[in-house]
């Protein structure tokens, strides 16, 4: 049984393994934003708009996953209830946006094919 709980992840592991998932998204976001052949791209592509709010959605995304995933991070290592707290709260409205944002991708699929295919 030891072996076991030695093994396992303990919940600051976790968020730092999240904090890493958060900086890459951030990054991969910015880096296609900066990158000179990935604008180029874009400007051949009757696109432009989305994939810039695309971007800035990863980019807010992963900002938002690095603060979440520090609240945990530190809540979980320095055992702070106050902290372990803020990040459940957060962790609930994140699961509430997803929720919402799939509800939406349903009742409006019709809308959101019609505009993938101009």
């Amino acid at each position: 049984m030891e072996v076991i709980l030695h093994r396992a992840l303990s919940c600051p592991q976790i968020s730092l393994a999240i904090v890493l998932i958060g900086l890459v998204i951030l990054g991969f976001a910015v880096y296609a934003y900066i990158e000179p052949l990935v604008q180029e791209l874009i400007e051949v592509s009757n696109r432009r708009t989305i994939v810039t709010v695309v971007l800035f959605v990863l980019m807010g995304l992963g900002s938002l996953t690095l603060i979440v995933a520090l609240f945990g991070c530190c809540g979980a290592y320095h055992e702070s209830p106050c902290l372990l707290a803020t990040y459940f709260i957060f962790l609930i409205l994140i699961f509430a946006i997803q929720l919402s944002g799939a509800a939406a991708g349903y009742f409006y699929k019709e809308k959101i094919m019609h505009f993938y295919t101009i």
